[in-house]
């Protein structure tokens, strides 16, 4: 129970006050709640005390003299008209005054004034809007009472109010906004009130002046021998501009008595909590109503009034004696947040089912819609299921139309939001729940999430994934090994057009790929060079790989696909600063994977990625402007590459060159002329680098043959000749030169008796 102040409940049990006490329960009868809703309690006869009748002034019940018109106006073409597009405020407030004009028509002659009951009115606040709190009370009233609304009023009276006698005075005036069909009228009304009110718990009831006056019946056993009445707490923390809305449920009438107290041992609490779900989803429709025009005030109103709509629906507070929470209901967080779940599964829908009509919305921006249930779900606390993760992704997914057009509406979102400063985080953590419960769809979601966040200020420039991608609190690393390959690919695929507008989608789809999918992903959205190698360097960084490894084949296949990237069009038109990132990349990327390959088997991997930088390097720009950062010289660029092959092949090359047999001699490594010859062939465009290259490993191989002994350096070259002639030149070469070189010292050797 909310820790606020209160005063015991003094109410008197007088026509005037509020309801009977608790001993008249055994003896009253009543219809079921659901009838809608009426009450059976009939005790509230006005008393002199309380002066229902003090007041002067005075309407007509009918005027003979009427127009034919007007007589066959049925009560809700007689209430006060206010258009759907007012805010609750604005026409809560017009309806008092066009009440009270109404009640200003007075009948002129006596006969007439024979005929008249006694009008009761509002007594005026003392306190200014600027001083106090302005309280808007909204509920539905039973159709049981058979209000006129020409003629009967409808009042609050508390206790403990400043400057208003308790259950005497007449506090608000509230009034019809409009038909319900079986469930009566909807009612609004405004009153400024002392902000010593503030926290503080107020008993308050609903009086309706039908016939001899009345006060509504609360359908729930006293357990004290004071009246039940309502119960109004103002949060102050949830108070904005100075104003709250009470959002009640249904006012119930005493009615006829029949066997209310059968119903309040059975099924009288279905029934009332029926009458809470009823009464809430109207409230809901009203308060979602304000949405229909978008604009930053409706916004703010709107979540405003939603959020002390949920802190008054989930409370359940009612003053019995003291200030206590309906508990006999059952009815608090829980179905509170069911109905309004419930209710944002209603307004999306128009935009998740083709077959739905345009009228239908009652916002009528998929964005708009997406954007307010996202709020409410994490200001509520609302627990999405996977479907309706999904369809909630749908809704903030942005739709095929022309880049300007998308800029434009988030542009407008923008504004219309601005005081809503959680959107980024909201749609984080919508983004992080997806990831959680494997709904693939929120990558769909993540360019609007980018065009909330402040964009990447140096992109050529290494920083964290997470940033460079996008992806800030986000755990998709841990979670992407996890991920169905094929589906997550095919949802980008669905989407593939959302790449337009969004420039850093390509790196935040490259880093929550399987890596099994991400030369797919390659071959099927080609984008920016620079973007690919990066994501690919992200990718790869502390990668582990095995000679009998899938994932080594996966690391191939990837690389491969990279280098025919480098032939389409957009790699072949790359600025002087993009070249440069790009070949950095490609020489962290060689030495990244001559760390992982540690062991010649996978010599594809380091061979393709020093490949993959001769073939950037082929792509310099011809031009570069005079005001671009002095280059560094290509074959300095490239020496690093060079000694991270040689250093390569030292680390992996652990055994001898030969296996010397009885009756032949083979290569320790049945493959290592294929490793050498898939180096050696490596082009650079610098023919002076590439010549180089080429010596500084033959260079090695040379080493490695010369430490064989003379005799078997000179077998090995005649048994392995058809082999050897396979390969490079240079390489061909390098064994008959060893082998020519060997034949003197040879035959020292086999001279020797």
């Amino acid at each position: 129970m909310d820790r606020a102040r209160h005063k015991p409940n003094t109410t008197p049990d007088t026509a005037g006050g509020s309801p009977s006490s608790a001993e008249t329960w055994e003896e009253e009868e009543g219809s079921s709640v659901l009838e809608y809703v009426t009450a059976p309690e009939d005790n509230t006869k006005p008393s002199a005390q309380h002066g229902a009748g003090d007041s002067a002034e005075v309407v007509s019940l009918g005027k003979k003299n009427a127009k034919t018109k007007e007589k066959n106006q049925t009560p809700c073409e007689k209430m006060p008209n206010t258009s759907k597009k007012t805010s609750r405020s604005q026409g809560a407030e017009a309806a008092r005054k066009e009440g009270a004009v109404a009640a200003a028509d007075r009948p002129k002659n006596k006969k007439e004034q024979r005929n008249l009951k006694p009008v009761e009115k509002v007594k005026e606040s003392s306190v200014s809007r600027n001083e106090g709190v302005t309280v808007y009370f909204h509920a539905i009233l039973s159709k049981d009472f058979k209000l006129n609304p020409g003629t009967d009023k409808v009042f609050i009276r508390a206790q403990g109010i400043p400057s208003y006698a308790d259950w005497n005075d007449n506090i608000c005036e509230l009034n019809c906004i409009r038909p319900l069909e079986e469930h009566g009228y909807l009612i609004e009304g405004a009153v400024t009130l002392s902000r010593e009110i503030l926290d503080k718990y107020i008993p308050y009831k609903y009086w309706v002046t039908c016939e001899k006056g009345e006060y509504e019946f609360i359908y729930k056993k006293p357990v004290s021998n004071k009246p039940v009445n309502r119960c109004l707490l103002i949060n102050s923390k949830l108070l904005k501009k100075g104003e709250w809305h009470q959002y009640d449920d249904i006012v119930c009438a005493p009615s006829m008595r029949k066997n209310v107290l059968q119903k309040l041992r059975f099924d009288k609490n279905k029934e009332v909590v029926e009458g809470k779900k009823i009464a809430a989803d109207i409230m809901l429709e009203s308060i979602f109503s304000i949405l229909g025009t978008q604009s930053p005030d409706n916004l703010r109103n709107f979540f405003c009034q939603l959020g002390q709509f949920h802190y008054v629906a989930v409370g359940q507070r009612v003053f019995d004696g003291v200030p206590m929470t309906w508990r006999e209901l059952n009815f608090s967080t829980e179905q509170v947040n069911d109905l309004l779940l419930k209710y944002v599964k209603k307004i999306a829908l128009p935009f998740l089912a083709p077959e739905a009509a345009p009228e239908d919305r009652v916002i009528l921006s998929k964005l708009t819609v997406g954007l307010t249930i996202l709020v409410v779900v994490e200001n509520c606390s609302l627990s999405l299921p996977k479907s309706d993760l999904a369809d909630l992704c749908s809704l903030l997914c942005l739709d095929q139309v022309s880049p300007r057009d998308v800029q434009n509406e988030i542009d407008h979102i923008k504004q219309a939001f601005a005081e809503v400063s959680s959107l980024k985080v909201d749609l984080t953590s919508l983004c992080q729940k997806c990831i959680d419960h494997e709904v693939d769809q929120w990558v769909w979601v993540l360019p609007l999430l980018h065009s909330f966040a402040a964009p990447l200020q140096q992109e050529h420039r290494l920083v964290e994934e997470d940033a460079w991608a996008g992806l800030e609190g986000l755990s998709f690393a841990e979670t992407r090994t996890k991920q169905d390959a094929v589906t997550l690919l095919a949802r980008m695929r669905e989407k593939r057009y959302l790449m337009e507008f969004d420039g850093t989608l390509v790196k935040s789809w490259l880093c929550v790929l399987p890596l099994r999918s991400l030369a797919d992903f390659i071959k099927d959205f080609p984008s920016d060079l620079l973007a690919i190698l990066q994501g690919v360097l992200y990718r790869l960084k502390n990668v582990e790989l095995s000679c009998d490894s899938s994932q080594s084949q996966v690391l191939v296949r990837i690389l491969n696909t990279v280098l025919h990237a480098l032939d389409e069009p957009p790699a072949r038109a790359l600025g002087p600063s993009s070249w440069q990132c790009c070949l950095s990349c490609c020489l962290r990327l060689h030495e990244r994977l001559c760390e992982a390959a540690r062991t010649v088997g996978l010599f594809q991997i380091p061979a393709t990625a020093a490949t993959l930088i001769a073939k950037v390097a082929q792509l310099q720009p011809s031009a570069v402007p005079r005001n671009a950062v002095e280059e560094v010289p290509m074959e300095e660029l490239l020496s690093g590459a060079l000694r991270e092959a040689c250093a390569w092949f030292t680390k992996v090359l652990d055994r001898k060159l030969l296996k010397k047999y009885p009756d032949h001699m083979i290569f320790s490594f049945s493959f290592e002329l294929e490793v050498w010859d898939e180096f050696v062939k490596i082009n650079f465009p610098d023919k002076k680098f590439t010549q180089k290259w080429r010596s500084a490993l033959i260079a090695d191989l040379k080493k490695r043959i010369q430490q064989e002994p003379p005799v078997n350096q000179i077998l090995v070259y005649c048994s392995q000749h058809h082999h050897i002639t396979k390969m490079d030149s240079s390489i061909s070469q390098c064994f008959q030169s060893c082998a020519i070189e060997a034949v003197p010292a040879a035959c020292q050797v086999l001279c020797v008796p």
